[in-house]
Parts: C-alpha cells; structure tokens; sequence
C-alpha cells in the first residue's frame, strides 16, 4: 500500500511540475518583467511551501491511514496550486498585452535593416548597458527573417558547449541543432542571436568564421560592464562589426507617448527655421520632456509611466535599475580569469 501511495504521489507531482514548467516558460515569453517576478514568487511560494512539505510527509510516513488522508490532502492541494497557477498566468498575459500596447519603436531597429541590406555585412555586436532594449530589438527584428534562433548563455548555459569541436560554423550548426531540434538553419534566411555575450565572451571568436561562411546572419548583444576582452581567444577583429545601444531619447520617448513622424519632423522643422513654438505648443512640449527627463528614457520605467499614466512605481523601478548597475560594477573583473 506505501509503496503504491509513493508511486501515484511522484506521478502526481510529476504531472504538478511538468504543468508549473509550462506556465513558468509562458510567463518568460510573454510577460513583462515586473509581473513576471511577482507571479513567479507567488509560484515558488505556493508550490515550494506547501506541495514540497506534504510531499516529504507523505513519502516518510508508514501509516496508511495517514498516507491516504495525506494523500488526499496532496491532491487537492497540487490541484488548487495548478489551478491558481494556471489563473496568475492568464491574468498576466492578459495584463502583458495591457502593457504592450505602448509603442516600443526604437531607432535601432532601423540601423538593422540597413545592417541586413548589405551583401558584405558582418556580424555584429550591440552593446550597452543593462535594461536599455537590446534584446527586446534584436528580437522584434527577428520576426522579418524566416528562422530566428535566439540563445541565451544566462538562461541557457548548456549552449556554451556548442563551440566543443571548434568554431567551425557546420559544427557549431550541428551542436545547437543537436540541443534544440526545433531550430531550422536556412540559407540566407536565418538570424542566430547570441545573447548575454559577457557570460561566454569566447562566442565572439565564433563571429570570424560566421562571416566567412556568409550563409547566417549572427548578432551578439550584452552588457559590456561584464565583458573582458583579455578572456577572449581571438576576438575576430576585421570581421565583425559593434554598435553601441543607448536608453531611450525625446524623439523614441515622443513615439512611444503615440505621437507619429510628422509631430517629430514639425518640431525639427521648428529648431532648424528658428520659428518659436506658439504657448499651447511650448506649454505641452514642456511637459512631455519634463515626463522624459523624469523617467529617464529606461523602456521598463517609460513602459510603466505611459501604461499607468503617473509616476507612483517609477522610482522604485529606477532604484532597482541603480541597484543592478551598482552589483554589475561591483562584480565586474578586473583582471583576466584565463589561466596562464
């Protein structure tokens, strides 16, 4: 009878996890980031609480009559979790798409499209500082192509091992097809983003061969606060191309508020003519750049001004920003970690 009640409580909780895993990975494409961390502490919170300590009581107990009332108790308990987790993940999708519907248009986005025009293209590097909207960009840009292979050396670790047979691009395709069967390489058709480029900095000595090979687009981006160039065995000079990404401008915080083109091209219209504005212009104009130069130009923090439409989790949100950026220097290497 134990031995039966052990069986049904590990399927149990395979099937719990299994379903916890599928919400988690919802949440990471499609919710921003401050839901993400509040559903994703109500998960662990439940889940790991409760399920984990009646999972524990169950498997140590001999008693059958308390096993199965335990038992009982476990399911319940892994279907109301499920249940609440399967809800959080619906309300934050749909609060997601409430989030979205700001206008993230970013100038880059433009510069990529250049970038993807010209047959001699190289690989390129974007860098910048952290929550600035590269990864957001490189993935928007993505979309035009047919294939978009994104990797992750942070949340995907295991791909620092697609370079164990040399940088050879068929070899590199043949590892990360060997990790994810799902990702199609088409011929002149295909962008492989490698992000987080500070956490495997050795990615970039992969670029040269990428560039000779021609036959894949290949953009890398990362913080470069982490990046140490010295720990890096051939950094491909001559055949990759860097480009530096910044917070967001008036112009990208103007589109973002929904003013189009033609409002931006009046205002420059205005400074190149030297016309003054008249007093309702200069009195709104005022205002949305006093909004900027408050926010900062961070895409979190101006995402939740424009959604929320004050300033209430602004400084909270830039606090955090401060934070990470004081951590990021602090852990910064100052010498080569390469064994000599």
């Amino acid at each position: 009878m134990c031995e039966c009640f052990k069986k049904c409580v590990n399927a149990l909780t395979c099937k719990c996890v299994s379903v916890l895993y599928k919400c988690v990975n919802v949440l990471m494409r499609e919710c921003n980031l401050r839901m993400r961390k509040y559903v994703i502490f109500r998960i662990e919170y439940d889940f790991f609480t409760y399920i984990l300590y009646i999972f524990r009581l169950i498997i140590s107990h001999r008693n059958s009559l308390i096993i199965s009332r335990l038992f009982i108790i476990y399911v319940k308990m892994c279907n109301f979790i499920v249940f609440n987790i399967r809800k959080m993940c619906i309300f934050a999708s749909k609060n997601n798409i409430k989030m979205c519907k700001w206008n993230m248009k970013r100038k880059i986005y433009k510069q990529l499209l250049n970038w993807r025009s010209n047959k001699e293209k190289k690989p390129l590097i974007i860098g910048g500082a952290r929550q600035v909207g590269k990864t957001y960009s490189v993935r928007e840009f993505g979309q035009s192509y047919n294939s978009f292979i994104e990797i992750n050396f942070i949340t995907q670790p295991f791909y620092k091992q697609i370079f164990s047979e040399g940088y050879n691009v068929d070899a590199v395709v043949k590892q990360i097809s060997f990790l994810n069967p799902n990702a199609k390489f088409i011929e002149g058709d295909t962008l492989i983003f490698f992000d987080e480029l500070q956490e495997y900095p050795d990615c970039a000595t992969s670029l040269k061969f990428f560039k000779e090979d021609g036959r894949y687009d290949v953009i890398c981006s990362g913080s470069m606060m982490g990046l140490n160039y010295k720990d890096i065995t051939s950094n491909s000079v001559g055949y990759k191309a860097d480009v530096m990404m910044y917070s967001m401008d008036f112009e990208e915080f103007l589109w973002a508020k929904g003013y189009d083109e033609d409002f931006v091209e009046m205002l420059l219209s205005h400074l190149i003519d030297l016309r003054p504005f008249n007093d309702l212009e200069m009195r709104r104009l005022d205002s949305l750049f006093l909004d900027y130069v408050v926010t900062g130009g961070m895409p979190d923090v101006v995402a939740t001004f424009i959604n929320e439409g004050n300033f209430s989790n602004v400084l909270p949100l830039q606090r955090q920003l401060l934070a990470d950026y004081e951590e990021d220097i602090i852990n910064t290497p100052k010498v080569s970690t390469r064994p000599k």
